[in-house]
Formats: structure tokens, sequence, C-alpha cells
């Protein structure tokens, strides 16, 4: 099974991320490996960036009822963000070229920081805590 890009993809993101991974519990450092990258989805499989295909049979966090980018989910989707966006610019009063703008500025933001750590939940910082110094 080809992993090149997945390689490539981890030693990046360890540059970025605390171990490379945004969680504990994908921390490939203590049992090895190189983590799967993965770039899509399609109802019970999803494909690595590169391109070796899996069968899904955990399905969390939402494809376990109607599989990885369902056709009507995803048109929903793309229906309510379009109308959620137009409404945010119409309430702030941003034109589409002001807020891409914003975005590229927040990219800027993170790009130039040193290392960056996505939490989804509020108690996932605490696991990651480190303790302050403390005087001698």
């Amino acid at each position: 099974m080809n992993q090149d890009k997945s390689r490539q993809l981890f030693e990046r993101a360890c540059g970025l991320f605390p171990g490379g991974v945004n969680s504990p519990v994908r921390a490939f450092l203590a049992v090895g490996g190189t983590p799967v990258f993965l770039a899509r989805g399609e109802g019970a499989n999803v494909w690595d960036a590169d391109g070796n295909k899996y069968t899904d049979f955990l399905g969390s966090w939402g494809p376990l009822i109607l599989g990885h980018a369902n056709p009507a989910v995803v048109a929903t989707i793309a229906a309510v963000e379009l109308g959620i966006l137009h409404r945010l610019l119409d309430t702030v009063g941003l034109t589409i070229e002001q807020w891409v703008i914003c975005i590229v500025v927040s990219l800027v933001i993170v790009v130039v920081s040193e290392v960056a750590k996505l939490l989804h939940l509020g108690a996932e910082p605490m696991p990651n805590a480190r303790p302050a110094a403390t005087p001698a």
C-alpha cells in the first residue's frame, strides 16, 4: 500500500501541530507508523491522500446513518451555507470580496503561527495542558 503522500503530509503536520495530529487519540508517536490522511468519503468508503480505498466501519460523526457525502445531505448543506453566507454578509454589510479578504487575513494569521492546535470541545485542552513553571 502506497503511503508516500501521507508520510509527506504527516511530516508537514508535525511542524504545525503537536504530534502532527489534532487529537491525543490519533497520536501515532506512541504506536508508530504513519497516520492515514483521509481526502474524501462516499457512502461506506473513504480514500486517503494516496488514493487508497478503505471501508469505514466506524461511521462516526455523521455518516453512520446515511454514509459519507450523501447527495441529499450535501445539497441541503450547500443551500443552507449559501443562505447563511448571504444573510451574514447583509447583516455585517460586507461584499463577497471583503469577506474573502477577511478569510485570507485569518489564514495568514494561522500560517505565521509557529504551532496550532485545533480543538472541538471545551474539555479537550485539559489533557493537553502543561503545568506553569514554578519559581525555584
